[in-house]
């Protein structure tokens, strides 16, 4: 491919306008058009070099729902736990949504277990409980969740709870694909995120369940997911995951505000697609 790209170059330059010499690579190459992506708002980084490869709308503010979990899972790993801790979970931790456990119920299980439960199924009472049982205040751990993002270059984004349950947190694209960028770069988060399914089980006499994860990507083998979450709230229908395409690229990809659950799949998928050729075009641009 690369033996054609200088000829198609000096073709375009000498056809073109005096203003064609700020031509990039990305001028000759097909583009995602805005009118097949129904979410409100999308942005896909490089993974590796954070270089944006495409964006709709991505800094403007939205519900992350139980994206939210992705930062509540860095600030817990940030205080170093111990993973066999047991912590129990009851009416405290049911703020509404998902649960894995039920009304009146108490069960404890591990600090470990309880990741699975908050990454996977998205469970809120899971969410909470794991904040909940690092030690942390309520004030302390949010006062944490807003210093960790901001770390990140999020400035745009607020917290009010753990696990998402509540449209007053707030977010945009771009600051969702920094914390996923993050989260989807640690191993623990990462080796949660890409699991299909996990048997839960509560200590003593609790009993086991077995927990899915949301993200339909995961079954599809044409992709190779490296970590995804998925966010879901009153028509905040969102997806953020990493991907790795064939050429070796790692790709950051978040879908916000989509008309369906599965469109936001569908579209995450066309946009890995459209970044790897992008990618692929820009590394032969910078071989030539």
């Amino acid at each position: 491919m690369k033996k054609y790209l200088v000829p198609l170059l000096s073709i375009v330059l000498l056809v073109a306008p005096a203003s064609a010499s700020a031509l990039t690579i990305y001028d000759l190459q097909p583009r995602v058009e805005a009118a097949t992506v129904t979410a409100k708002s999308v942005i896909v980084l490089n993974q590796v070099t954070g270089e944006v490869l495409y964006e709709q709308g991505s800094t403007e503010s939205r519900v992350p729902a139980s994206l939210v979990k992705l930062t509540t899972a860095l600030v817990v790993l940030d205080t170093n736990p111990n993973w066999n801790k047991q912590c129990t979970v009851g009416e405290q931790d049911r703020v509404g949504g998902v649960a894995i456990t039920k009304a009146s119920e108490t069960k404890t299980y591990t600090m470990g277990s309880l990741l699975y439960a908050t990454l996977l199924p998205s469970a809120n009472d899971a969410a909470t409980a794991l904040a909940r049982c690092t030690g942390l205040s309520r004030t302390e751990f949010l006062a944490r969740m807003q210093e960790k993002v901001r770390g990140e270059g999020a400035l745009n984004t607020t917290f009010v709870d753990f696990s998402g349950i509540s449209s007053d947190n707030r977010t945009t694209a771009q600051d969702l694909a920094r914390i996923a960028n993050a989260a989807f770069s640690t191993e623990r988060i990462r080796t949660v995120a890409r699991t299909a399914s996990y048997r839960l089980c509560a200590t003593g006499n609790g009993g086991c369940q077995t927990i899915k994860s949301t993200n339909a990507l995961l079954k599809d083998k044409t992709l190779t997911t490296v970590a995804g979450k998925t966010g879901t709230l009153d028509g905040a229908i969102n997806f953020a995951g990493s991907f790795r395409d064939a050429q070796g690229h790692y790709f950051i990809v978040v879908v916000l505000g989509d008309s369906t659950k599965e469109s936001r799949f569908t579209e995450a998928k066309q946009l890995v697609n459209f970044a790897s050729t992008r990618a692929t075009w820009s590394d032969q641009f910078a071989l030539k």
